[in-house]
């Protein structure tokens, strides 16, 4: 006597949907139209499935890794614009802000230091203050 095994359809789309998540990096238009489910069908599976969220979002996990990978190689071949992301954003703890609080008698402003300089001059700036920090590491 022969077993059936029931195949489920439904299991079957959403690891389709997972891979597809994979080879479009995280486009759900690009993967719902490669496996022919709809984006709302995608988004049902995403709010109920519990299972299937976790994949997704693992997804996005690894996004984020290949991204900072990408970020790091640029900072490392010396990418001023890169350096400077990475400062502004993770390097606030040390004074690399975005805006910086200007005060007159009256107020307290935070004005960005681009908006004080050009870029030329603000990337100059960048590579003196780094230059000194340095200079000064090499001294202790």
């Amino acid at each position: 006597m022969r077993v059936r095994t029931r195949i489920d359809p439904t299991a079957i789309r959403k690891t389709n949907l997972i891979s597809g998540m994979r080879s479009h990096l995280g486009n759900v238009t690009k993967a719902c139209e490669e496996t022919g489910v709809s984006r709302r069908t995608y988004y049902n599976y995403y709010k109920d499935d519990t299972e299937f969220r976790q994949e997704i979002d693992g997804l996005k996990d690894e996004q984020i890794d290949f991204a900072v990978a990408a970020l790091w190689k640029l900072i490392e071949a010396g990418n001023q614009q890169a350096i400077f992301f990475y400062l502004r954003t993770q390097g606030r703890d040390r004074g690399w802000n975005e805006k910086f609080p200007v005060k007159d008698s009256e107020k307290e402003y935070h004005v960005s230091a681009r908006e004080l300089m050009s870029e030329d001059d603000f990337f100059a700036l960048v590579r003196n203050i780094e230059s000194s920090r340095n200079s000064r590491a090499s001294d202790s």
